[in-house]
């Protein structure tokens, strides 16, 4: 049962424009540089909060982030980062709750450019760009430019059965949650999962992607990192696609992003190749996930 918000609407006191909420888990390595630029926004940190969720983390996360006076710490025992952000959910007051991880460092203006979008035109739910760390490998910058095109061309055709999050850079107005309820447990795409939630609960929501609104993605840094992804993601989206809702993109449709993806690749046509090496490459791993994920259920059916 996914609990209801404990909303503060009654509280008199004003909302901050944005409360950001990051769920941490040995986040140690990563956090000087997100805290950094987080710091360092040119949206205005009066309007601003920030909320930090301990995950049961060991090493000098909580150390780290007690030393900065703006940040919020708050402890989520149970360790699953859905849980975490959920106990960020129901202490936060602002009108929007931005989701990053604490191995996302932002860019400068990130928060700004979603106020931008907000203002230009009103959202339920906004999904910014991940970036992988400048010094990546050649391929893992080309599926940079693939993934970033995929959301932008999903987005721009309407697909909304591939729609997809990633709370590693998303925002959602705060009273969707007192409305459809908090995530769900789960390690990974409960991002893509309550985009799905609202969507069945309201046909006219409006999901946008804003494609200035960047943070890097540090920890994968290298293409063993990124099928590892990939694979988690077969797993649980696996789980997730027979609820409805959700369906994988299909291979039509990759290969039209793919092709369009060709325009942002760092050697233009002569990343064609690492393009088609990582893709391939990748799509092998995901299925493998599912194909993982589908062989556990069907043993843990015939066990029960």
């Amino acid at each position: 049962m996914i609990s209801p918000l404990n909303s503060v609407a009654d509280s008199n006191i004003p909302r901050p424009r944005f409360s950001v909420i990051v769920p941490v888990l040995n986040g140690a390595r990563w956090l000087p540089d997100t805290l950094a630029a987080i710091e360092s926004q040119t949206f205005p940190a009066e309007a601003t909060e920030v909320l930090f969720i301990d995950n049961g983390s060991t090493d000098d996360s909580v150390a780290i982030l007690i030393r900065h006076p703006r940040v919020r710490v708050l402890h989520e025992p149970r360790r699953d980062p859905y849980l975490a952000r959920n106990r960020g959910i129901e202490a936060a007051s602002g009108e929007y709750l931005v989701f990053l991880d604490a191995d996302c460092p932002p860019h400068v203006d990130w928060l700004a450019e979603f106020d931008r979008s907000i203002n230009q035109a009103p959202a339920d739910v906004l999904v910014g760009t991940l970036l992988h760390p400048a010094k990546s490998p050649l391929m893992l910058k080309c599926y940079e430019a693939y993934y970033n095109t995929k959301i932008a061309w999903l987005f721009a055709h309407g697909r909304t059965a591939n729609f997809f999050g990633h709370a590693g850079n998303m925002v959602v107005r705060r009273d969707i949650f007192t409305d459809i309820g908090l995530f769900e447990a789960m390690p990974i795409v409960g991002d893509t999962e309550i985009i799905h939630r609202l969507l069945h609960s309201r046909a006219d929501a409006v999901i946008r992607f804003v494609p200035r609104a960047r943070v890097v993605h540090a920890e994968v840094d290298s293409v063993g990192a990124l099928m590892a992804k990939l694979y988690a993601i077969g797993m649980y989206t696996q789980n997730l696609v027979p609820r409805g809702g959700y369906r994988p993109v299909s291979l039509q449709d990759k290969v039209c992003i793919a092709a369009n993806s060709i325009r942002s690749l760092p050697l233009g046509l002569l990343g064609v190749v690492p393009l088609v090496t990582v893709l391939g490459c990748g799509w092998a791993v995901y299925l493998s996930g599912r194909l993982t994920a589908a062989l556990n259920a069907l043993t843990a059916r015939r066990g029960a």
